[in-house]
């Protein structure tokens, strides 16, 4: 009979087999049964059954014996009585002494086995991880936050890494081994103090630039790396997309394989996305992202009365349904009735230039009824900070700003952007905690789908 149970659900301290008080896997260091809870443990069981049933008396005696066999990179018990006579076995203290030795040559067994899983790098533990990584030269880099796995991976990649090192293609592996999301510009200037991001880019001859830029502008040697904010981290109420030191152990990987006489700059990218029904969305990160207020006019097209059973007439005051009956009310089409014809989508779009970030409205929907920012923090207004850019795309419109590298601020939780006036709340997004500590940009994109 063959049965698999799991290794936290063996209980041999129970079991009396005339030697002490039991087995007492539990009091032997060697062995830990239940240290290794979730192990699969491998039971064959031999049952050999004989009985004699007399009628009277209704007995039945059943003869059982069970042999186990598990094979796992830990300390066995070796019973190692089977080697002795059979007219020898009767001695108490050959049963002792004979146990003892089983568990001795069982935890020799152990080391052994253990010592191939020291030097495979998919298995290695905590404690030799570090002295395996020192044979090929590495230093793994760690915090509180960095799990074994994480630590192994590092180990697993290190030779693909160096393979790399020295190219801007080291700099995206690195992206892999740290499970981040990152996207890489190359940064163009004319007075080597102000950079303008840029896609890689070839052209036909030395003189030409991507995106427009005058032939006064040039390639640097400096690039950018930009970390999407698409994952949370901790627990409430401590979740963040981004810690302040969470560039640290990047930053220091990226310091050891990029190209020599490179000059890396760092931005965090918060990208929430949403859409014009005022139900809020929510995307990697625990983004949630919600227009404010009513946004139907902007798929006015002039007088369509296509949403209506009514006929309407031409100043929209007076309809008359399909059975003649007379009902006062005002089209939502018609030219001047509220949403002015000669008042455009696109206008209304571009008018949404303000922007505030806030500590406030952590784990609150931002389609609640009555959202407002609770605690800001930084706004458009500041010194330094630009407004909104709106670029208006015939399926979504992409609102974004940048905070920049010298402003320090923790907890962000919440944005709104707002009308020209910095009141008229427009678009809202709530998100885990973002700490932006200096020398990194804070990039902000907003897309709105129609």
């Amino acid at each position: 009979m063959n049965t698999t149970f799991d290794g936290d659900r063996l209980y041999f301290d129970e079991l009396d087999v005339g030697i002490g008080s039991g087995l007492n896997h539990d009091s032997i260091p060697a062995i830990h049964w239940d240290a290794y809870a979730n192990t699969l443990v491998v039971m064959v069981v031999e049952m050999s059954l004989a009985y004699d049933q007399y009628i009277a008396k209704e007995i039945l005696d059943i003869d059982i014996t069970l042999e186990l066999s598990v094979n796992e990179n830990y300390s066995n018990y070796i019973d190692l009585m089977e080697l002795v006579p059979m007219k020898f076995r009767e001695s108490v203290a050959l049963q002792q002494f004979m146990y003892e030795a089983g568990l001795m040559t069982g935890e020799w067994i152990g080391d052994i086995k253990d010592t191939e899983r020291l030097i495979d790098k998919y298995t290695v533990g905590d404690e030799y991880l570090q002295k395996l990584a020192d044979l090929v030269g590495l230093d793994i880099i760690t915090d509180t936050t960095t799990t074994l796995d994480e630590r192994r991976q590092q180990l697993i990649q290190v030779i693909d890494w160096y393979k790399l090192k020295g190219t801007y293609q080291a700099v995206r592996y690195i992206s892999y081994l740290f499970n981040v999301t990152l996207t890489f510009w190359d940064l163009y200037t004319n007075d080597y103090a102000t950079f303008i991001e840029e896609p890689w880019f070839v052209g036909n001859s030395v003189a030409e630039n991507p995106g427009g830029l005058t032939p006064d502008y040039y390639k640097s040697p400096h690039f950018g790396i930009s970390i999407l904010l698409d994952t949370v981290y901790g627990v409430d109420p401590d979740k963040h997309l981004f810690y302040s030191t969470g560039i640290q152990d990047l930053s220091t990987y990226i310091e050891r394989v990029r190209p020599i006489n490179t000059v890396p700059h760092y931005s965090v990218l918060l990208q929430p996305i949403g859409d014009e029904t005022g139900i809020a969305v929510e995307v990697a990160g625990e983004i949630k992202t919600a227009t404010i207020g009513d946004w139907t006019f902007t798929k006015f097209y002039w007088d369509d009365p296509s949403d209506l059973d009514n006929v309407i007439d031409n100043i929209g005051n007076t309809v008359i349904d399909d059975v003649g009956n007379d009902v006062v009310a005002l089209s939502p089409h018609s030219f001047d009735d509220g949403d002015f014809f000669d008042f455009s989508r696109d206008a209304f779009l571009n008018s949404i230039v303000k922007w505030k970030l806030g500590t406030g409205n952590k784990g609150v929907s931002p389609d609640t009824f009555g959202f407002a920012l609770a605690n800001v923090v930084l706004t458009s207004e500041d010194i330094g900070m630009s407004g909104v850019t709106v670029v208006i795309y015939s399926d979504r419109t992409e609102f974004s700003f940048r905070v920049p590298a010298s402003i320090v601020q923790f907890g962000l939780s919440e944005l709104g952007l707002y009308l020209v006036d910095g009141t008229t709340l427009e678009i809202a997004a709530t998100f885990p905690d973002i700490d932006k500590p200096a020398d990194i940009e804070l990039k902000v994109l907003v897309i709105i789908y129609r």
